[in-house]
């Protein structure tokens, strides 16, 4: 019997380590992926900001938080809060039109207030969850534009000015002769953004569908079959390949040009290489996936909470472990409610001691399923702090020690 039961701890004992090695492995692939968000999120010049289906900003990088330093810390506020100094959605919002239509919308606003920032051009781009195609948050790519703003002001009062600002604008602008079916106008910044010059344009019509990506092909053929029609979509993106064989993604906006009598005579419009930008979309998206996969693979559970214990997210183990359909069954409620009463008040005690900067490890408690039955667990707590290392959120870990 001795024996019996030194076996059974010795076998226990190997379980704890193997569970205790694979977590540890776990929080490094974690921190090495959040790194390479961080890296990815500061290397950028323009604005980004990452807001979840709530418009509550996520993750923004650096350039955000210049821009909006007053309000600062962004994570955790409304955009409309942080970024116009609004209690409510601001009209017209890309970001709301891109949770609703999971497409990539865009909107011209204004920049902080005080600030050399007057104008800014903002992208939303969809974060889209490959399993379920639901979308699950915005990306926001804010550039400043007040330079260009005004330069387009300044277009109404003379075509010289206009030439000047076209021929060093860093985005292409065309007008597509419909009839022809050739260019009438390519701003130099074409050879920029593919490799190929104005005049090769002009010599081959058909140049632009010749380097267009076999990814590509049939959507900007569909495309392009609607703009001959004249039902010119105002904004959609496609991937060539440049000149020097790299493949790089465009946004481009049109503008549909009609004589008077209503015939289609023209498009207009601007072409923006937003290679960096989906490349950080991506980037994203990976990191989003890696940290998910890891959270969602842990044998224990692992949950989120607000400084008073409400729950806002716990992986599949954690409603496994309380018996829920799922996790988002327990969001928005007391953690309190899953813990049996005699435990309650060393729960509360805990986190105070977690707020005030304590690291908890391996405490017992006593959690209660959805039945009523209770069981035994071991908490591990840790705190999420803001930028300015101030408290946000309570990570907690239960090993389920029955």
């Amino acid at each position: 019997t001795g024996i019996a039961v030194i076996d059974t701890a010795i076998k226990v004992a190997f379980r704890l380590f193997t569970a205790t090695t694979r977590l540890a492995e776990e929080q490094k692939n974690a921190k090495q992926s959040e790194a390479l968000l961080s890296d990815v999120f500061n290397s950028i010049q323009d604005g980004i900001s990452v807001l979840d289906t709530d418009l509550n900003i996520v993750r923004t990088n650096s350039v955000m938080e210049q821009w909006y330093n007053e309000n600062m810390p962004l994570t955790g506020k409304k955009c409309y809060q942080c970024y116009h100094n609004l209690h409510e959605p601001c009209d017209p919002c890309p970001s709301i039109r891109c949770l609703s239509s999971g497409n990539i919308e865009s909107e011209i606003v204004m920049g902080p207030e005080g600030s050399d920032v007057k104008w800014m051009e903002l992208f939303s781009f969809p974060i889209i969850n490959e399993e379920t195609q639901e979308t699950t948050g915005v990306v926001e790519f804010v550039r400043d534009i007040s330079k260009q703003k005004e330069a387009q002001d300044s277009l109404k009062e003379s075509e010289a000015r206009f030439r000047f600002l076209t021929e060093n604008a860093q985005d292409l602008i065309f007008r597509l002769n419909i009839p022809v079916g050739g260019y009438d106008y390519l701003s130099p910044s074409v050879e920029k953004i593919s490799g190929y010059s104005p005049e090769e344009y002009h010599n081959d019509p058909l140049l632009l569908k010749k380097i267009v990506h076999p990814d590509s092909q049939q959507y900007f053929m569909e495309q392009f079959v609607k703009l001959s029609r004249g039902d010119v979509p105002l904004n959609y993106e496609f991937k060539i390949i440049h000149k020097d064989g790299s493949e790089r993604w465009l946004h481009q906006v049109n503008s549909l040009i009609k004589d008077p009598k209503g015939n289609i005579v023209a498009i207009e419009g601007i072409v923006r290489d937003i290679t960096e930008m989906k490349l950080a979309e991506i980037a994203l998206r990976q990191s989003e996936e890696k940290f998910r996969m890891v959270v969602e693979s842990s044998p224990d559970a692992l949950v989120l909470s607000t400084l008073e214990g409400t729950i806002i997210y716990g992986n599949n183990q954690f409603a496994k472990m309380h018996q829920l359909a799922s996790p988002e069954e327990w969001y928005g409620k007391s953690a309190l409610e899953l813990i049996a009463s005699e435990d309650r008040l060393k729960t509360l005690n805990r986190i105070s001691e977690i707020i005030s900067g304590k690291v908890i490890k391996n405490e017992q408690f006593t959690y209660v399923k959805m039945d009523g039955t209770s069981f035994p667990v071991e908490v591990s707590g840790s705190l999420i702090k803001q930028s300015d290392d101030s408290p946000q959120f309570l990570l907690i870990n239960v090993q389920d020690i029955t």
